[in-house]
């Protein structure tokens, strides 16, 4: 019974240590994720173009997540594809605003962000769609910044009728996570679980940043 108890007790420490690891990757030490939120917005043909660079998919749909009575029979954890939410008319349509604000609470300034929004199956915690954003918006030391990314995308176009049944306009878990930091003084924090490829999207278009607003 004792060496049962031990195992047991080990195993939660393994498991809480993994469960700390885990949250610790999502920002590096002395940046807190304070929140995050998405939202769906109508726009011009024309704004739709200039952000993404084409004119957006023409498509029919009523609300993001239809009803939920032609659903209700399926079993619990059963996904569906949600339909392309664009408007019918061609003048106009959805762009989804994904936002993140946090705080530096240290005294090194941050210059650029790479960071992605996570949606998951709260089911079965399966990870079902990010969006990945670079942001170029200076965060002095001890400063709160809200970082904004723009996306024809929706958050998911899967979703379970669990989901659904919890929140109908957000049938989600959701997350931020840090995937690397630029600071203002030439040094540099990526997440484990970041490729390298990631911190260089970043530099390049930085770069490319700095020489638009010149």
């Amino acid at each position: 019974m004792k060496y049962m108890l031990a195992f047991v007790l080990c195993l939660s420490c393994v498991c809480l240590a993994r469960a700390q690891e885990t949250s610790a990757n999502l920002a590096p030490p002395g940046v807190t994720i304070i929140k995050l939120k998405w939202s769906r917005e109508i726009q011009p043909y024309w704004k739709h173009r200039d952000l993404f660079g084409g004119a957006p998919p023409r498509s029919i749909t009523d609300d993001y997540f239809p009803s939920l009575e032609p659903f209700a029979t399926l079993p619990r954890g059963r996904a569906y594809i949600a339909p392309n939410p664009f408007p019918r008319s061609g003048r106009f349509s959805y762009v989804y605003v994904y936002s993140t604000k946090l705080m530096n609470n240290g005294a090194k300034a941050i210059s650029a962000v790479a960071w992605d929004y996570v949606f998951s199956n709260p089911d079965s915690s399966e990870e079902l769609d990010r969006h990945q954003f670079y942001s170029y918006e200076k965060i002095e030391g001890y400063k709160k910044a809200t970082l904004r990314g723009h996306s024809p995308a929706p958050p998911s176009r899967v979703v379970s009728v669990g989901g659904l049944e919890r929140d109908k306009r957000s049938p989600y878990d959701e997350r931020v996570e840090l995937r690397c930091v630029f600071y203002t003084d030439g040094t540099i924090w990526k997440n484990p679980s970041a490729s390298e490829v990631e911190c260089f999207n970043l530099k390049t278009r930085e770069r490319s940043n700095k020489r638009m607003r010149r």
